[in-house]
């Protein structure tokens, strides 16, 4: 538990730009979503990495 109390004490400072940053990700997740995107996007993976369709 140390290490990872140690690790949070570092990177208190960059919390900010991290949260910045998946908000960011969240956004353009949403966006993909309502126009389509994402399902295009699994299509061509698919397509381009058959293997993908045996897991799960």
């Amino acid at each position: 538990m140390k290490p990872f109390v140690a690790l949070l004490k570092r990177m208190r400072s960059r919390f900010p730009l991290v949260e910045r940053t998946m908000g960011a990700l969240l956004v353009l997740t949403g966006i993909a979503f309502l126009t389509g995107w994402i399902t295009t996007m699994s299509y061509w993976l698919l397509e381009t990495f058959p293997v993908l369709a045996t897991l799960g």
